[in-house]
């Protein structure tokens, strides 16, 4: 199976394998590490602010995704604090 045809299948699909599930867990964590580096680097003033506002809004938008809310639950103590007081707002601001 091609990765867009697994990536399609995990994200519309509830009834995945171990594999399937591992191959979507592992896209979340891609996505999280890409987005705590694109953070850092907003918050050290290395990327301007109008470049940050958008790829949050593209964070935001993942927060739907299939098991994304449970694996950052999992995951999440991993990431540095700063990061992770923020994933959190986010997560409770979504739900309001």
């Amino acid at each position: 199976m091609e990765h867009a045809d697994r990536w399609a299948k995990v994200m519309t699909e509830e009834d995945l394998s171990s594999g399937d599930l591992e191959f979507r867990n592992w896209n979340h964590m891609m996505l999280l590490l890409h987005a705590e580096t694109y953070f850092h680097h907003h918050k050290l003033n290395l990327m301007p602010d109008n470049h940050w506002d958008n790829y949050a809004k593209f964070i935001v938008a993942a927060l739907n995704s299939p098991g994304f809310e449970a694996y950052w639950n999992e995951v999440g103590f991993a990431f540095s604090r700063d990061f992770s007081v923020w994933m959190n707002q986010i997560f409770s601001e979504s739900k309001k």
